[in-house]
C-alpha cells in the first residue's frame, strides 16, 4: 500500500487538449462522455476510427516534452532509466515534440541522452496504437486510503493508458550511436476543463508507476548488438513498484538512493545540471511535418 498511496492522485504538467483556446467544461463534457463510451466497447484497446477522432482533440506532445519552451511544461527535467543488464543509469530529455498535422496519432521527437557521461542527440517517432481505461481501485483500497488520509481515491472512468511504438535514432555520426525501439505507455486523465494530465491510480497502470514509460531495446549501429532499456517520468515510484534494484530507495522522510548503486551512475541523481542545454546547430522540427517528410528529416546532420 506504500506505493499505492505514494502514486495516487499524481497529476503533472496539465495542458489543454487544444493548443489555441482551452475548451470550456461544457465543450469538453461531450468528448469525455464519448471517450468513456468508445473505450468501454473496445476491450482489445485498438484505436478504432471513433477513438482516433476523439484523440484528435488531445495533443500529448506537451506531456512527452521534458524541456520547457514556454508552451509545454513550465519546468525542464530529465527522465531516468536503466540501460543494459547491469541497470546502469541512462538519462533522457525530449527537447522538441510535434504531432503530425495529418496523422494525429504520430508524434515526432527530438532530444538527447546521456550515458556514462557521453551526450548523444537523437530524433524519431512515437505512434500511438492502443487506448485502455486504467484499472479502478478496489473497495478495500478505497477504505484503507479513507482511513489513513481521510480522502476518497479517484475512481472515475476518466483515467486512461495510451500505448504506442517508439523509434529514436541517435546521431549516426557519433561514436557508439544506435537506435532505441520499443513500447511507450502514458497514464493520463481527461480533466473536467478538457485538459490532459499525467495521472495514474497505482503501480498496476500501464506505466507500472512511471507515469510515462519507454521500454524496449537499444541496437548498436556498428555491431548490431542489443541491450535492454527502460526509462520513465517518475523513477522513484516506478522502482518502488517494480523492484528493479533491491532497496534502491532508502530513507523515510527524505528519499535517498542507495549508495551501493553509485558505481552505476546513480550518485548524481539529485544534481540539476542542464547538460542538454547546448543545442547549437539543431534546427527545430517544423510544425506541419507529414510522415513522408519525417523519414528524411529525423536523420540528424
Amino acid at each position: 500500500m506504500k506505493t499505492l498511496f505514494r502514486t495516487l492522485a499524481l497529476a503533472v504538467a496539465g495542458t489543454a487538449c487544444q493548443h489555441q483556446d482551452p475548451p470550456t467544461q461544457a465543450a469538453a463534457q461531450p468528448v469525455a462522455q464519448a471517450l468513456v463510451s468508445a473505450v468501454s466497447t473496445t476491450p482489445d484497446g485498438k484505436l478504432t476510427p471513433a477513438i482516433r477522432e476523439l484523440l484528435q482533440r488531445c495533443d500529448f506532445s506537451p506531456l512527452l516534452q521534458t524541456v520547457g519552451n514556454g508552451t509545454a511544461r513550465h519546468y525542464s527535467h530529465v527522465q531516468n532509466g536503466f540501460f543494459g543488464s547491469s541497470h546502469y543509469r541512462i538519462e533522457m530529455v525530449l527537447t522538441e515534440v510535434r504531432r503530425d498535422s495529418v496523422h494525429p496519432t504520430v508524434y515526432y521527437l527530438r532530444g538527447k541522452d546521456r550515458y556514462q557521461g557521453v551526450i548523444t542527440p537523437f530524433a524519431g517517432t512515437v505512434t500511438l496504437t492502443h487506448l485502455f481505461s486504467q484499472p479502478r481501485y478496489s473497495a478495500r483500497q478505497i477504505a484503507e486510503a479513507k482511513a489513513e488520509f481521510g480522502e476518497e481515491l479517484r475512481n472515475e472512468a476518466d483515467m486512461y493508458s495510451v500505448l504506442g511504438d517508439f523509434e529514436l535514432r541517435e546521431d549516426k555520426t557519433r561514436r557508439g550511436s544506435g537506435t532505441f525501439r520499443g513500447r511507450l505507455a502514458i497514464d493520463w486523465s481527461l480533466e473536467k476543463d478538457g485538459s490532459v494530465e499525467l495521472s495514474m491510480r497505482n503501480g498496476q497502470a500501464a506505466s507500472q508507476g512511471g507515469e510515462i514509460k519507454y521500454e524496449g531495446r537499444w541496437t548498436s549501429a556498428a555491431t548490431h548488438r542489443t541491450r535492454p532499456v527502460v526509462w520513465v517520468e517518475d523513477l522513484l515510484s516506478y522502482v518502488e513498484a517494480q523492484h528493479v534494484l533491491d532497496e534502491f530507495n532508502i530513507g523515510d522522510r527524505e528519499v535517498v538512493i542507495n549508495p551501493r548503486y553509485a558505481h552505476l551512475g546513480w550518485n548524481t541523481y539529485w544534481e540539476n545540471d542542464e547538460w542538454w542545454a547546448d543545442s547549437a546547430g539543431e534546427a527545430p522540427l517544423p510544425s506541419g511535418l507529414n510522415s513522408a517528410a519525417m523519414s528524411v528529416r529525423t536523420t540528424l546532420k
